[in-house]
């Protein structure tokens, strides 16, 4: 007789773990965030959210996230909605930030949106041509949408313990790769947030 574990599963299978997860869903509640700051935010105004793809991703040096668009390559289509960028958010920006310094990394990335929000980069907003005030202008852009926007949606920003995020399970290539990615290459996983004491919010 073989072990209950290698015995195929019965009845209905949930196609999601995060189905019957008490811990926070943090994925939906950034992209709630994402559409008011291109809403609320001039710099923004030309990005439409649902272009934009968030996941969390491996270290990468001490980065605590990374932007890169799909003008050409993978097509990536998530609910039905082609996605034309992926912002990667790495572990120091779950470990070791407060509310604000999240959401001024949030806001770094998406100031690197071409205007046409076609996947492309806006070459006049990369590190090199705006020098040494390119962290003073996203900065004072992250204080003055905080100082306005509804407390709801910056409340996740300074969440303490485990939520469920959005993560690949395959991901896509770069320009070479000519493959079709959706939903069914995501899934949602826990990771750790930690906040300062002091600087936690209520929200969950």
């Amino acid at each position: 007789m073989r072990p209950p574990w290698l015995e195929p599963p019965r009845g209905r299978v949930l196609a999601c773990a995060a189905c019957m997860d008490a811990r926070p869903r943090l994925s939906p509640a950034l992209d709630a965030l994402l559409a008011d700051l291109c809403k609320r935010v001039d710099a923004f105004r030309h990005i439409r959210p649902t272009a934009v793809l968030v996941v969390a991703g491996a270290a990468q040096e001490h980065s605590r996230a990374t932007i890169r668009g799909f003008p050409r390559g993978p097509t990536v289509t998530v609910a039905r909605v082609r996605r034309r960028y992926e912002v990667t958010l790495r572990p120091l920006f779950f470990q070791s930030a407060n509310g604000l310094g999240r959401l001024v990394t949030l806001c770094h990335e998406l100031f690197h949106v071409g205007p046409a929000c076609d996947g492309m980069l806006d070459e006049h907003r990369r590190h090199a041509r705006a020098g040494s005030g390119f962290d003073d202008v996203v900065e004072r852009l992250a204080r003055d949408y905080a100082a306005r926007a509804p407390h709801r949606l910056l409340e996740p920003l300074a969440h303490e313990g485990e939520v469920l995020f959005r993560h690949w399970r395959v991901r896509p290539g770069g320009e070479t790769d000519a493959g079709r990615y959706t939903e069914r290459d995501l899934f949602e996983g826990p990771l750790c947030m930690h906040t300062p004491r002091g600087a936690r919010s209520g929200w969950w």
